[in-house]
């Protein structure tokens, strides 16, 4: 109704002031004006969600956080890459139990590169280094109910990789719907291949570890790095490095972008197109001020001149998002990169793609998972420090 009624009054308006005008003109004007209208109308059905601080979780059991689940009990589950072991709080925050330690035994970790929770809430942690894969049943951590060894990929697709970042966690594990695994690998940077692209290659393995195809489910563009090759060959973390993200949604899709454009697919585990989760963002330039706050964020001894001497070429844009994730009602929260250099303005999308809500949180916290009422993310502070924070969602 509103469409229409405003389309009508500028039409009548048109014929009535410039008699003379042609009819082509006037229906190209009544057309504008629905766009116009229309975008009006889509920007009012966006709402202003308010996240309230319900529970932090203190830096000090942390060293590097990998990432974070939440049960059916609302029960947290805490991955820490320094520290090799799961921290499991309670709804309240209150710290129930470790799961593992460092070591190379029975429910033991060297370097968790991924927890997720499956079916009837058991546990799987995914430990790069030791190529295994260890599952804990729901309620039972004192030992493990099985562990999976994983495969070689062909030596073509490198190793073991993640996607992610210091702040947003690191990934390299996922359980698609049918109970199967992605894995993500990767060609490692070295003095004979790091002017080549490097691409990122997630393969699917069955419950044994085995590969299904020896052939890449999926393949992007992977992360950025620096990579100097006087004094001597050095690879190090790049600020604002393009770099793909990659999640699996409660639906069985495979949900992938590249965080220097909003533009997300989500792919069946056949490979095919479902849908694009997309939208314009204006792109920010990077100036010698951000890259000195990037070097330092990192905590990298590099000046920006030196960033000259690198041998791979630097983004001339910021990310235009932070991380995203997909909720149980399969909505996507985008951490969007909006040129406020306090906060990202968090873009609720519905499954069919649409804007429907937004949220302004502060960039030192990047949200993870959004499971009921609540969000749950890691907040980075000024020293890298890492806490979990709780939000109450508030519509």
């Amino acid at each position: 109704m509103i469409k229409e009624y405003g389309t009508g009054i500028l039409v009548r308006f048109v014929m009535r002031v410039i008699p003379g005008m042609r009819k082509r003109l006037v229906l190209s004007i009544a057309v504008l004006a629905v766009v116009f209208l229309t975008e009006v109308y889509a920007q009012s059905n966006t709402k202003l969600i308010q996240l309230r601080r319900d529970l932090v979780i203190s830096e000090d059991y942390f060293g590097q956080i990998s990432g974070i689940k939440v049960d059916e009990k609302g029960q947290i589950f805490v991955a820490d890459v320094v520290n090799a072991k799961i921290f499991m709080f309670s709804p309240r925050g209150n710290l129930v139990r470790t799961i593992g330690r460092k070591g190379e035994g029975p429910g033991e970790f060297e370097r968790i590169w991924g927890i997720q929770i499956g079916r009837k809430d058991s546990l799987f942690v995914y430990d790069q280094q030791l190529y295994r894969i260890t599952v804990f049943a729901k309620n039972r951590y004192n030992k493990p109910a099985n562990t999976i060894r994983i495969s070689n990929a062909p030596s073509m697709f490198g190793g073991p990789a993640t996607v992610g970042s210091l702040n947003s966690g690191l990934n390299g594990f996922w359980i698609l719907k049918s109970g199967n695994f992605l894995l993500a690998y990767s060609n490692y940077y070295s003095p004979q291949n790091f002017m080549q692209p490097h691409d990122l290659y997630l393969f699917e393995l069955k419950r044994d570890g085995a590969f299904v195809s020896k052939k890449p489910f999926l393949t992007v563009r992977d992360k950025q790095f620096l990579v100097f090759t006087q004094p001597v060959f050095m690879v190090s973390d790049m600020p604002y490095a393009v770099r793909p993200v990659i999640h699996v949604g409660p639906d069985g899709l495979v949900y992938y972008a590249q965080n220097s454009d909003l533009s997300i697919n989500a792919l069946d585990i056949n490979g095919k197109l479902i849908k694009t989760i997309k939208s314009g963002v204006a792109r920010i330039s990077l100036n010698d001020r951000l890259w000195q706050e990037g070097l330092q964020k990192l905590g990298l001894q590099l000046s920006v001149a030196d960033l000259e001497r690198s041998r791979t070429p630097l983004p001339k844009y910021q990310p235009v998002f932070e991380d995203f994730l997909v909720d149980a009602q399969e909505r996507v929260w985008v951490g969007v990169n909006t040129g406020d250099k306090d906060n990202y303005s968090w873009w609720i999308f519905n499954k069919d793609g649409e804007k429907i809500g937004e949220i302004s949180l502060a960039r030192s916290v990047v949200l993870k998972v959004v499971k009921g009422d609540y969000a749950y993310g890691i907040e980075t502070g000024n020293l890298g420090v890492q806490s979990v924070i709780r939000y109450k969602i508030l519509i």
